[in-house]
């Protein structure tokens, strides 16, 4: 069995033990965004291990590949419906980076609310000014909006509840599991929250599914987090959002188109400052200038025990796909 591998991350020595076992191995160095030899790698693999996200449409060009394990969650990037028409099973890796994901969202939720990046840079410039931080916000008693309720979702209602703050959910299907979770419509969920998170996955229900109207009726100023798909939002909206105050501030991890430029409109924003509740402090003069945009490039899912788990998982794909009894398959 000729077995490509095309990584996302550092694989260990034992992993790649345990790919030998299986058949030929070619290991490739991880592929730059816009790799142009990626349909070389892929030439000739009966099993593929690979990105998400190829720089081309692979799948038209597999001519002996019978299995692809994604390494990754999600497999928007690969096209399931043409690898299910050449008999081509697809498998991804499911709720390996749930910790990694939430710990991140909560990053960007302290950091807008307690202003460290800001209140560093008062320390490094010399100053010991503490007018800044009287405007920071606390969490406890303010209200978690999750858009989107799988296991990620789940999780951050977990830890948002140890701040002592309020959780409110709108999701496609409630779950009896979780009966101190209140449950409420769209509407509500704009209306009533302090800070939104989205943890939905992009489908054609989802996309663009917040945009201007849906910022516009965000009564309470929220700071917005988006660590799910770029294209859930509308990017243009989201940049009117911010121009016009009606979020406080955003923690942006995806694009719609991937990856951004440092031209990007949203790079541009950075002296707005964030208080929860609707109001805003007063803009500080650099270098106390707040930031009420945090960018950060697709990697919240990253650390150093979840990509162990997530090589783990994507070889136990390979290995239970060779074994006859193929686990985690999405387009069956």
């Amino acid at each position: 069995m000729k077995i490509h591998v095309i990584p996302i991350c550092e694989i260990t020595a034992e992993q790649k033990a345990r790919l030998k076992k299986l058949g030929s191995v070619r290991f490739f160095k991880k592929a730059p965004i816009n790799d142009k030899s990626f349909l070389k790698k892929c030439a000739g693999a009966e099993v593929l291990l690979t990105t998400p996200r190829p720089p081309i449409d692979i799948v038209p060009h597999l001519k002996k590949c019978k299995f692809i394990s994604i390494i990754a969650t999600g497999f928007d990037g690969i096209n399931v419906k043409l690898s299910r028409e050449k008999g081509i099973l697809v498998s991804n890796v499911p709720a390996y980076a749930t910790q990694s994901v939430v710990e991140h969202i909560f990053a960007m939720i302290l950091n807008l609310c307690r202003k460290i990046k800001e209140a560093e840079k008062i320390v490094r410039s010399g100053k010991w000014d503490m007018e800044l931080m009287v405007s920071a916000t606390e969490l406890y008693g303010k209200t978690l909006g999750i858009f989107g309720f799988g296991k990620i979702g789940k999780r951050l209602s977990e830890i948002a509840k140890v701040f002592g703050m309020r959780v409110i959910v709108h999701t496609r299907s409630r779950d009896a599991g979780t009966p101190d979770i209140d449950f409420v419509d769209f509407k509500k969920l704009l209306n009533d929250s302090d800070v939104i998170v989205l943890c939905a996955p992009l489908t054609s229900e989802t996309f663009h599914k917040f945009g201007e109207k849906e910022f516009r009726m965000m009564k309470r100023k929220p700071i917005f987090i988006n660590t799910s798909r770029g294209a859930v939002v509308d990017e243009k909206a989201l940049i009117k959002a911010l121009k016009n105050k009606w979020i406080s501030g955003a923690g942006i991890d995806v694009f719609e188109k991937e990856p951004i430029s440092a031209r990007h409109p949203l790079c541009k924003f950075s002296n707005n400052a964030v208080r929860l509740g609707g109001t805003q402090a007063k803009e500080i003069s650099p270098p106390q200038a707040e930031t009420n945009v945090i960018l950060t490039p697709h990697a919240a899912w990253g650390s150093a025990e979840a990509t162990k788990r997530l090589m783990d998982i994507a070889i136990q794909n390979v290995e239970d796909f060779l074994k006859g009894s193929p686990k985690n398959v999405v387009n069956n």
